[in-house]
């Protein structure tokens, strides 16, 4: 990903979608899986709500040896089904939370499942998977090990440059176990945005990992183990802001989570 692409989180998601629209067109004229790819962004680009409604069908089955396997282009479907994710309608996300969901559950190897993730660079869409399946986490550690020694504005450059997924360069940002303060605010400043939609998604995973912990212990309060993680992880600074996110449970936690 360039610099370019995480400054163009803001951009619509037509916008978004119609450079790869073109990628696929153009560069894989004779694989068939670039043409469900291909078929899938041109639908979101023109009815959104129907390509989250159909995305299950355009996964395919990876079992089934004429759909699309687990060999790249579910990573491109998914992550295209975050490009226009938090455009769309709590029921139209939900079901393409549903569709994503239902794919990664049939991977057999579930570090693969965890590959398709660590590419996705929607907020929303990774927090809701996350705190619908805890095990799709795939760390980020690509992004805390270079951070970790790059202390200034101007070293974390090459990190921004070279991030293969938009949130989870804005999540390391956002530990204080990992950034420096001064790239954290620097970053905070430069993509307000981005930085916004990954609040979302941390109140998102603090809280259904607070909920699991007060599942198997609890005499620990939910409203503690939010206190634990907020403290331990992220900057003060996203505290406050975090908690109202907590309050307005922007997220979808479905029935089955764990």
């Amino acid at each position: 990903m360039s610099r370019a692409e995480v400054e163009g989180f803001a951009l619509s998601s037509r916008q978004k979608l119609e450079p790869h629209i073109q990628r696929l067109s153009t560069s894989y004229p004779d694989n068939p899986h670039a043409r469900i790819a291909e078929e899938f962004y041109r639908l979101a680009s023109q009815d959104p709500n129907a390509a989250a409604a159909r995305i299950r069908e355009f996964l395919g089955s990876e079992a089934d040896p004429y759909g699309i396997g687990i060999s790249g282009w579910p990573i491109t479907i998914i992550k295209g089904l975050g490009f226009f994710y938090s455009d769309l309608e709590r029921e139209s996300r939900e079901t393409g939370l549903k569709g994503s969901l239902g794919f990664l559950d049939t991977v057999t190897n579930y570090f693969e499942a965890q590959d398709v993730v660590e590419k996705i660079d929607d907020p929303w869409l990774v927090g809701d998977i996350l705190a619908n399946r805890s095990l799709y986490w795939p760390g980020f550690r690509r992004y805390s090990d270079a951070l970790k020694t790059q202390r200034t504005w101007e070293e974390a450059q090459p990190t921004i440059d070279t991030a293969e997924s938009s949130f989870w360069l804005a999540y390391a940002m956002a530990r204080t176990d990992i950034t420096a303060p001064e790239v954290r605010q620097a970053f905070q400043t430069a993509y307000p945005e981005l930085v916004d939609q990954t609040n979302d998604a941390i109140a998102a995973m603090t809280n259904s990992s607070a909920l699991h912990e007060h599942g198997r212990h609890p005499e620990i309060s939910v409203e503690e183990g939010i206190d634990k993680r907020l403290k331990e992880r992220y900057d003060p600074v996203l505290h406050n802001e975090i908690r109202t996110k907590i309050q307005e449970a922007k997220w979808i936690l479905l029935p089955d989570h764990h």
